[in-house]
């Protein structure tokens, strides 16, 4: 009997708590709607970029996309010379997060290596930052091209 009377002072003094404001219950967890379908950055983008060499270096980035999938190829040059095309694949999230990685090199002269980039495109989807993880690593910036 003395075990009943514990859990119903308990459940009394819970909700006495709950309609006092001395405790609140916890709110709903809020679940937000994210899709990659509203990241639509398929097209050609330019741009600039610089590794920790100090090597400034262009490029074209052409993206093909299927839903949260990306595929399409940097070409780049360096100012120092070094070009190559990198053919490249891998996602965009509802976050606009880039994540790509190449897969293979094309028409490269001098030192050019595939590597795996990172990057958040902007609210409106014009412009697009990041950084390139191998080789030399570096940081890059560009533009959706009209």
């Amino acid at each position: 009997m003395k075990h009943g009377k514990l859990i119903l002072t308990a459940s009394l003094l819970a909700g006495a708590m709950v309609l006092f404001g001395w405790s609140r219950p916890t709110p709903a967890a809020r679940v937000v709607e994210c899709s990659c379908a509203d990241v639509q950055v398929a097209g050609r983008w330019t741009g600039t970029g610089v590794d920790t060499d100090g090597t400034g270096w262009t490029f074209t980035l052409e993206l093909k996309q299927r839903r949260c999938r990306l595929s399409g190829s940097f070409r780049w040059r360096s100012a120092d010379g070094h070009s190559g095309t990198e053919l490249v694949r891998g996602t965009v999230d509802c976050k606009r997060r880039l994540k790509v990685r190449g897969h293979q090199l094309k028409n490269v002269k001098g030192a050019l290596t595939t590597t795996r980039y990172r990057g958040v495109f902007s609210k409106n989807l014009r412009t697009v930052k990041g950084r390139w993880l191998d080789g030399v690593p570096g940081t890059f910036k560009g533009r959706k091209a009209k």
